[in-house]
């Protein structure tokens, strides 16, 4: 067998013998202890996921400083950063070490008086965004977009208070909206989504989805 081989077959037969395990363990319930022995080893795997992420991110930010690239002074501001709220988090926070009363007031602050009005205005400018393409969908004819603005309007008038204020039926319609119509919206959306993973498992333990292995997608070999 040669090593091109090895290092595909194996891992594609490793992974469907994990898939079958934790599936048959959930249909089942005949080897709980081997289904939380595997999730375990994968939150581990996860956590490792998480090292080399931020390892990564530490080596490209540190590339830009070094070279003095353009915008370089934002990564340095956001390595700052990173150290500033990860001892604070491991002195002040949640599970961090207790008895410094100083480190938890210094992580209350840095939560509440810089992290929660960034989210603010990142939301705000998300909000002011989707206005913006609000009132682009405006200027297109068509009957989707029309649908899609009545609703839209039907929503917020829902939520403000102004809107019962105008005309007291903008409640039930916008509640009927989002409970029947939105619901099963979203509900098709999810069924598909789950044929969707399905198709992708069924793929990849046939060997026609790799790109877990790193190799792009094809007919198996």
């Amino acid at each position: 067998m040669s090593l091109i081989l090895k290092r595909r077959e194996i891992p594609i037969a490793i992974f469907a013998l994990v898939s079958l395990l934790l599936l048959a363990d959930y249909f089942t319930g005949a080897w709980p202890a081997v289904s939380r022995e595997i999730i375990g080893w994968a939150i581990i795997l996860w956590m490792f996921s998480y090292v080399l992420g931020v390892t990564s991110l530490f080596r490209y930010h540190l590339t830009r400083i070094q070279k003095h690239s353009q915008y370089w002074a934002y990564s340095a501001v956001l390595i700052a950063c990173v150290f500033v709220y990860l001892f604070s988090g491991l002195l002040g926070g949640v599970g961090g070490i207790s008895g410094i009363p100083a480190s938890k007031a210094f992580n209350d602050f840095l939560w509440l008086n810089v992290l929660a009005p960034l989210q603010t205005g990142i939301l705000s400018y998300v909000g002011f965004y989707m206005y913006t393409i609000f009132f682009r969908g405006a200027r297109t004819r068509s009957w989707d977009v029309g649908i899609m603005m009545v609703v839209t309007v039907i929503l917020m008038l829902n939520v403000a208070p102004i809107g019962v204020a105008i005309w007291p039926g903008f409640g039930p319609l916008g509640d009927w909206l989002n409970g029947v119509i939105n619901t099963g919206a979203y509900r098709g959306i999810m069924i598909g989504v789950g044929v969707g993973l399905i198709a992708v498992w069924v793929r990849a333990m046939l060997g026609y989805e790799r790109a877990f292995l790193g190799e792009l997608s094809g007919g198996a070999q």
